[in-house]
């Protein structure tokens, strides 16, 4: 399900990235922005969440 989601996200960033270029830099740089600052969020989020290991399913 992991690998799955993943891919879903990948494309839909992907596709959303590709519809900001319309050949001139700042609709692009601005995707690019963006996209930093959401990952630094979210890594920002994940070093706060719960420690707890991930546990295998059995």
């Amino acid at each position: 399900m992991n690998a799955s989601g993943s891919s879903l996200v990948a494309t839909v960033f992907a596709i959303g990235r590709g519809r900001l270029y319309d050949s001139t830099p700042l609709n692009l740089a601005s995707g690019f922005f963006l996209a930093g600052v959401s990952s630094l969020l979210l890594a920002e989020l994940a070093a706060r969440g719960d420690m707890s290991p991930v546990e295998a399913v059995r």
